[in-house]
């Protein structure tokens, strides 16, 4: 949608701005994260010098619940004196994003923050915040851009509430 690729441009401008003489690490956030990662960068225009984008893989939700227990991926990128910025595509409970938040400056991080698509605030159970957010989603199970329910509707190029028979049947 248009509202959709004009805060993500937004956003790309705002995390330009301040980490264009940081040469960050881009850490989408797999595989929800694809699509808004591939737009948000496409969209800093010019890139920024000396930036990388790498991936780490989490997951925490079977269904359209979370277990609570984050698996998380991270293939050996050196992250020592970086400036992280992970791509998430909501921040639901905040668990997920605490632990990844927490794996990358074991890593040796300089600094890591957060920018993601949704922010889901009315589940958190945690004090976690994104530094950047697209925009606030209320208490609803979304799929599309990249969010699924059981590995489906990725691939919409919208984002729409799940109706609850369809996943209730499950």
């Amino acid at each position: 949608s248009e509202a959709l690729a004009a805060r993500v441009k937004t956003l790309a401008e705002e995390i330009r701005a301040d980490y264009v003489d940081k040469a960050p690490v881009f850490l989408p956030v797999m595989t929800g994260a694809f699509m808004f990662s591939a737009d948000l960068l496409r969209a800093m225009k010019p890139p920024i010098k000396g930036a990388w984008v790498e991936s780490i893989k989490a997951k925490s939700y079977f269904g359209t619940e979370t277990s609570g227990d984050v698996k998380m991926q991270m293939h050996n990128i050196d992250l020592k004196g970086r400036h992280v910025v992970l791509l998430e595509d909501i921040v639901d409970t905040g668990l997920t994003l605490q632990a990844l938040k927490s794996r990358v400056m074991d890593a040796g991080a300089a600094s890591c923050v957060i920018a993601t698509l949704l922010n889901k605030t009315s589940r958190r159970r945690n004090g976690m915040q994104p530094d950047y957010e697209g925009f606030e989603c209320e208490d609803q199970f979304v799929v599309g851009y990249g969010l699924d329910f059981d590995s489906r509707y990725r691939e919409l190029d919208y984002i729409g509430v799940l109706k609850p028979e369809i996943y209730e049947s499950k």
